[in-house]
């Protein structure tokens, strides 16, 4: 088989003795450490190996960079040099559905005659909570949150960029395409 050195070769995530994460090796490596029994597997998704043996603890500098859309969230760790990580999530499409029924509910009480009740007009609680979001909303921050804590887990992450706004390229690079032209 010859050997084609552009290829990407498999990254194993590495843990030092104490379960903090060092910068990952080839698989190549990781082999040879549980091998020679210096090594143990910790997780096999993503392949995680966590060392037996006091190593010297060279970070280098890798940013997690966050590129949210509407329908999934994307993720890229990576050095100067090497892509590390990289995957997508999916979002769960209709985060509200779950609470219509209740919803169906709740407007069926309220449109019932009932006219000396004290005033439900303020009984929210979206209203109530501080910083309350929609649910749709919710499930993405929470799942970019979560994900983001998994990849640190795996990582020594030095820096998070998070790509928030959303740029119309064509349109700025030339100004004479037409709305249906893009599509």
């Amino acid at each position: 088989m010859p050997n084609n050195s552009n290829a990407k070769q498999a990254k194993v995530f590495v843990l030092n003795m104490r379960g903090e994460p060092l910068m990952p090796c080839s698989s190549s490596k990781a082999r040879k450490l549980l091998q020679a029994d210096k090594a143990v597997v910790k997780k096999k998704d993503p392949f995680t190996i966590q060392l037996k043996i006091a190593t010297g603890e060279n970070r280098q500098p890798i940013t997690l960079e966050v590129d949210p859309s509407a329908s999934s969230v994307g993720f890229r760790a990576a050095t100067e040099k090497d892509v590390l990580y990289a995957a997508e999530v999916k979002l769960q499409p209709n985060a509200s559905k779950p609470t219509a029924p209740r919803g169906e509910q709740h407007r069926a009480r309220q449109g019932r005659n009932k006219r000396y009740g004290a005033d439900r007009s303020n009984n929210r609680a979206r209203g109530k909570r501080k910083g309350g979001m929609e649910p749709s909303v919710e499930q993405k921050v929470s799942r970019t949150m979560s994900r983001i804590e998994a990849v640190k887990k795996i990582l020594p992450v030095s820096s998070i960029v998070v790509d928030g706004a959303s740029a119309d390229t064509q349109h700025s690079q030339n100004s004479g395409v037409s709305d249906k032209e893009k599509q």
